[in-house]
């Protein structure tokens, strides 16, 4: 099977009937990372998170799940507000996407850059470094605070 025909089937081989952008190759190729899946584009003035928040989880994933990502989750999905400035934009919200094979929603969560350190307080209280090995961010942002977000892994 080609890497074309397996994006259109979902991690269970059965046919996906929707849109489907997931270039992820989810019937080959390397591992996908361990969730929660995030990105960030870190502006001048706004800074942008993506959080993918799967929709499929299996039981056996739910019971091995740790309770900070459980936390985590309940956090972002729960809340349309974070701090005084964040907001998770509900209408931008995509819900039943494909991506690396599994389906789920995509949230979008924004504040003003100026408050990284904030988020960054908020993300160690969180935890959030016990789920991620790595922070994928873009923009000129990143390369500024480069610095700033690897101490949220210490």
């Amino acid at each position: 099977m080609t890497s074309e025909n397996c994006r259109d089937l979902d991690r269970n081989g059965t046919k996906n009937t929707g849109m489907d952008y997931d270039h992820l190759n989810p019937g080959g190729g390397s591992p996908l990372p361990p969730m929660p899946w995030f990105g960030m584009d870190i502006g001048g003035t706004l800074t942008k998170l993506v959080y993918f928040e799967p929709r499929d989880v299996t039981d056996l994933e739910e019971a091995q799940e740790v309770e900070s990502l459980k936390t985590i989750r309940r956090y972002l999905t729960g809340n349309v507000a974070y701090g005084k400035t964040g907001i998770r934009d509900v209408h931008l919200e995509m819900v039943n996407q494909t991506i690396g094979g599994r389906k789920g929603s995509l949230h979008f969560i924004r504040f003003p850059t100026i408050e990284m350190m904030a988020f960054i307080e908020l993300a160690k209280s969180k935890n959030f470094s016990s789920l991620a090995s790595a922070i994928c961010a873009t923009g000129g942002g990143a390369y500024k605070l480069s610095q700033t977000l690897k101490s949220m892994s210490t």
